[in-house]
């Protein structure tokens, strides 16, 4: 798989399932990090 078409795949699934507010609103309940989540992921 190219770096274009990954990067591509990825920009639609963004836009077509908001995948980027949906990691922002994922929160870690085991342990407290002052790292958010989404930048992690």
């Amino acid at each position: 798989m190219s770096k274009s078409y990954l990067k591509q795949l990825l920009t639609y699934i963004n836009k077509v399932y908001d995948m980027g507010e949906k990691i922002n609103s994922l929160k870690d309940k085991i342990i407290k990090s002052p790292v958010k989540v989404s930048t992690i992921l």
